[in-house]
């Protein structure tokens, strides 16, 4: 069979282009060609893609976990009415464990990096028992103070009652 001009100079042509195509893939770093480079960068880009979706999945969850324990801590109201409510808080544990308190001040608020720390100052009298119960207290839920000083020392040598100066201490979160 034998080829006409006009078909000898197409095959011709695509003889060209074909081994122009072959020398550009082959030619390459690695003997990749323009196409295979962009697959791959496709490739990674999914990758990359799937790893942060996965990464907000997670944020997203553990986020609702512990959306009931930030509210906890958020500070919803003034400083004022925080620190009324602190007070309030340790005086009817007092009242209501039958321990004394001889002394109560608030505390300035301190700002220490991205929380509010509130404290209250206070002197209670009692046996060793009613003391630690009154901490213990105060130190669990719902109230969760956090206690920043703890002195306990006997009024007199022969007394059995107790004298502490106690520093509660809570953090919260500004808005």
């Amino acid at each position: 069979m034998k080829f006409s001009s006009r078909e000898r100079n197409i095959f011709l042509v695509l003889l060209v282009f074909l081994a122009l195509g072959l020398f550009l893939k082959f030619s390459r770093p690695g003997g990749q060609g323009a196409g295979d480079t962009q697959d791959q960068e496709i490739l990674m880009a999914q990758k990359k893609l799937r790893e942060n979706l996965r990464l907000i999945r997670q944020a997203k969850a553990i986020r609702g976990q512990y959306q009931p324990l930030l509210a906890q801590y958020q500070q919803q109201e003034r400083p004022e009415e925080i620190m009324s409510t602190l007070l309030s808080e340790i005086q009817g544990i007092s009242n209501r464990l039958q321990v004394p308190i001889t002394d109560l001040k608030p505390n300035k608020v301190r700002r220490v990096e991205a929380f509010n720390h509130f404290s209250v100052s206070l002197a209670v009298e009692g046996d060793l028992a009613e003391i630690m119960q009154f901490v213990y207290t105060l130190q669990n839920p719902p109230y969760n103070f956090f206690v920043d000083e703890f002195q306990l020392r006997r009024e007199y040598s022969k007394a059995k009652r107790l004298r502490s100066q106690i520093v509660f201490k809570k953090v919260f979160l500004p808005r």
